[in-house]
């Protein structure tokens, strides 16, 4: 059987609209009523842009509910604390195999420096839980600055709640000439819900005493600087990320060559 060309002018759609076709098919009265109906179909869900303006304002920082707030936040609040463990354990479970081999976009490379939670290690005796934090610690160092590493010592402890048990929080640095007690932290961290509980433990404490340093108020320090250190053996990772950092060595040589 010969197939119908149907292309320009042999199209019986051609030069019709849809309302032409409901026209010749309906007549026009009813026509007339489908095309009403999709009109105001339409404008029911198209919101104009004061309105867009309105929610996105409403919606806006501290106006969303979802501010500072992580998805295992919200799933404590509405689940509870045992419903949100399991959910968050099949969606770690579901992520993992997403990105397992191939799949991940680091297959086949080291980890970069300062990914994950943390590089921790000792830089000139002194041990920091990040490369933030060992930024921090460097600047310190070399500006003269007397501090005391507050990581597990009591007088440093404070005391918070957490769904009604008791825990404690150690900060990061007390600056002695100041007396002022330093956390570092990521300035995306900041507002997580865990860390807002300790901060307005922290500051109950400590009152204006107690700051928190970002990554807007200290600069990270880059990978050649940590290669430098690492190479003058005033830095050491702890076996976990001495391997990795080895690795990434490794590969920066690859590429470098």
């Amino acid at each position: 059987m010969k197939r119908r060309n149907y292309n320009g002018k042999n199209n019986p759609m051609y030069g019709k609209s849809v309302y032409d076709i409901w026209v010749d098919k309906y007549g026009k009265e009813e026509a007339d009523r489908l095309y009403f109906l999709r009109q105001n179909k339409k404008k029911k869900y198209k919101a104009s842009k004061n309105t867009k303006d309105k929610i996105s304002k409403a919606t806006k920082g501290k106006n969303n509910p979802m501010y500072g707030k992580s998805v295992y936040d919200i799933w404590v609040d509405k689940y509870g604390k045992e419903e949100a463990d399991k959910k968050n354990k099949i969606w770690k479970q579901k992520q993992g195999k997403k990105l397992s081999g191939k799949n991940n976009p680091m297959y086949g490379k080291p980890s970069p420096m300062g990914s994950g939670n943390g590089w921790s290690g000792w830089y000139k005796g002194y041990f920091f839980r990040s490369i933030l934090e060992l930024s921090y610690l460097k600047y310190l160092i070399d500006n003269d600055i007397k501090f005391v590493s507050c990581d597990n010592k009591k007088e440093f402890k404070i005391k918070y709640l957490k769904n009604g048990q008791e825990r404690n929080y150690f900060p990061d640095f007390y600056l002695k000439d100041t007396q002022e007690i330093i956390e570092v932290k990521p300035y995306k961290a900041v507002n997580y819900i865990d860390n807002k509980i300790k901060f307005k433990a922290a500051k109950r404490k400590y009152k204006n005493k107690f700051l928190i340093v970002t990554d807007k108020i200290i600069k990270r320090l880059d990978n050649e600087i940590i290669i430098k250190l690492h190479e003058f053996r005033d830095l050491k990772f702890i076996d976990r990320y001495e391997k990795k950092y080895l690795e990434f060595i490794k590969w920066v040589n690859l590429l470098c060559c």
